[in-house]
């Protein structure tokens, strides 16, 4: 339900249509499609694949490996047999067979190079002039359509993020919640919900004012989202109101984190305001927990 969920769904079937289209193109026993970190810290081996199956995502290091060098580089490589190479720097993935020969071409957005395909065979001499530039063709809607698909995920994240605290909103909490109710309908598994309201939140910002009151929200966030397991969802639902959906919970189990939640923040605030310092919660678990209501007789 992330971001980083959300948009490697949408670029996984990127990549596929990419490897599709070079495919069709040239041969491709092994593909390759590597990215730079947005933040410009590592470069992600996104999509490696080859005869034997995908292979899992690697981190490289900055200007190591062919995609270092493509990457910083900005200029492509054609090698027709690697075994002939002395200076060939890439790395073997996959399947125990050795690469022959390959074409790595760089993507770009705007002038900013952000990553790097490459076609790869296990025979030599599979690659030339032709399929250098058919490859760069395929790598420039590469770039057009990874960066949408950044776009779209950010314009999503803030539209399903409350902007203070930088947990869900309400929208995205009440469409996690219909599509857990339903998995968990479904599949027959406890789901628990936990309400948390700030005691006196009004009277806190009276007392100290919105300032002080909207880093008391993010501080009471964070310390809820801390305590969460990974498949936990933490929400604002309201102004001092908090939602936190708990999959695979009995109410039990929901109580106990509750209390343990109520403990960790009366303890953080212990001493140090005369209101707002605490929290009340309710606990519901899905199905004992409905309430049937018939229309009047």
């Amino acid at each position: 339900y992330g971001l980083v969920g959300s948009e490697m769904c949408i670029r996984d079937r990127i990549y596929v249509s990419i490897h599709d289209a070079a495919c069709e193109l040239m041969p491709c026993e092994a593909f390759v499609i590597t990215l730079l970190d947005e933040e410009e810290k590592f470069i992600n081996g996104a999509y490696l694949i080859d005869r034997g199956g995908r292979s899992e995502q690697i981190k490289i290091p900055l200007g190591e490996g062919m995609s270092g060098r493509v990457i910083e580089t900005g200029l492509p490589v054609l090698v027709q047999d690697v075994l002939r190479e002395t200076n060939f720097d890439g790395e073997h993935f996959g399947h125990q067979d050795e690469v022959r020969s390959l074409v790595a071409v760089p993507f770009s957005v705007g002038d900013k190079v952000i990553g790097m395909l490459s076609a790869q065979s296990y025979k030599p001499a599979q690659y030339g002039p032709e399929e250098l530039e058919l490859l760069e063709l395929l790598a420039a809607q590469a770039g057009v359509a990874i960066e949408n698909a950044r776009l779209l995920t950010r314009m999503e994240h803030m539209a399903n993020t409350d902007g203070l605290t930088g947990l869900r909103n309400r929208r995205a909490y009440d469409q996690i919640l219909g599509d857990e109710l339903t998995r968990a309908r479904r599949y027959g598994y406890p789901l628990s919900l936990v309400i948390m309201d700030i005691d006196d939140f009004k009277q806190f910002n009276d007392r100290y004012g919105h300032s002080k009151g909207d880093e008391h929200l993010a501080e009471i966030s964070r310390l809820t989202r801390t305590s969460v397991r990974d498949q936990d969802i933490v929400a604002r639902v309201g102004g001092e109101e908090f939602g936190v959906i708990l999959p695979h919970t009995s109410r039990e189990g929901a109580a106990e984190f509750a209390e343990r939640i109520r403990r960790s923040i009366e303890q953080a605030f212990k001493g140090k305001f005369g209101v707002g310092g605490t929290v009340s919660l309710g606990v519901a678990e899905y199905p004992l927990s409905l309430i049937h209501i018939s229309e009047p007789t």
